[in-house]
C-alpha cells in the first residue's frame, strides 16, 4: 500500500465520503490511553464490505494508518490507500497510561481546552487542523470509502459542519458506526453521521 502526497483539491470538486468508524483498541474498554502501537479494528470486514460496496460503489477505500487493514484488500479488489495524516489524536508521553494514573486537572485540561498540549500530546486544535488540512488538500473524486478510529471520523464531521474543536465535544463518536459526508460545488453536508454499522443488514444506509 502506498501514500502519495495529497494534491491540492478544488472548492468545485465533488466527492462523497462513506467513513467507517472501527472500534476503539482493546486498552480503551480497560480504562486505558490507547498505546503509541494500538490499532483500531473492524471485525469481520469481508462480510461488512459486502453490505457497503453494493449500497455505495466505491471507486477507492482511504485508511488510516493507525487501522488493521492488511487483510482487507482481497475482500474490496479496489485501491486502498494508507493516509497517516487520518491516525487518531497523540498523546504524547500519556500513551498507554491508565486514565486514573493521569492527574485530574490536566486529563480535564487535555479534554477541554483547545491549544492543551501536555508532554508532547497533540491538542484539540491541532487535530482538528490536521483532518480538516487532509480532506481539504486530499485529492478526492466520486464515492470514497474511508476507514477510521471514532475521534477520526468525529473531526471530519466538525469540519464538514463548519465548526472547530469545541463542536467535537457535542458529538458522540460511536465505534463501528457508519457516517457519510459529501461536498458539493464547494458545500459540506453531513448525510448520515453515527449509524450502527449492523444497521446496513436492514437496509438503513
Amino acid at each position: 500500500m502506498t501514500q502519495p502526497q495529497p494534491l491540492p483539491a478544488s472548492k468545485s470538486q465533488t466527492f462523497r465520503l462513506i467513513c467507517l468508524a472501527t472500534d476503539v483498541p482493546e486498552g480503551m474498554k480497560a480504562g486505558h490511553i490507547p498505546a503509541r502501537s494500538a490499532l483500531g479494528r473492524l471485525p469481520d470486514f469481508a462480510r461488512l464490505w459486502g453490505h457497503v460496496a453494493p449500497l455505495y460503489r466505491p471507486a477507492a477505500v482511504v485508511c488510516a494508518s493507525d487501522v488493521q487493514s492488511d487483510t482487507w484488500a482481497q475482500a474490496t479488489r479496489i485501491p486502498l490507500v494508507q493516509q497517516e495524516a487520518l491516525r487518531d489524536r497523540s498523546y504524547g508521553l500519556w500513551h498507554g497510561l491508565a486514565l486514573r494514573d493521569v492527574p485530574p486537572h490536566e486529563l480535564a485540561c487535555f479534554v477541554q481546552e483547545p491549544e492543551y498540549a501536555p508532554n508532547g500530546a497533540e491538542s484539540a486544535q491541532a487535530f482538528q487542523a490536521r483532518i480538516g488540512t487532509w480532506v481539504e488538500g486530499a485529492a478526492l473524486h466520486g464515492r470514497i470509502v474511508l476507514v477510521a478510529r471514532p475521534a477520526v471520523v468525529r473531526a471530519l464531521a466538525v469540519h464538514a459542519l463548519g465548526g472547530d474543536c469545541s463542536l467535537a465535544n457535542r458529538l458522540d463518536a460511536e465505534p463501528k458506526s457508519l457516517s457519510v459526508l459529501t461536498r458539493h460545488a464547494g458545500l459540506w453536508r453531513v448525510r448520515q453521521y453515527g449509524v450502527a454499522l449492523p444497521d446496513l443488514e436492514r437496509g438503513c444506509a
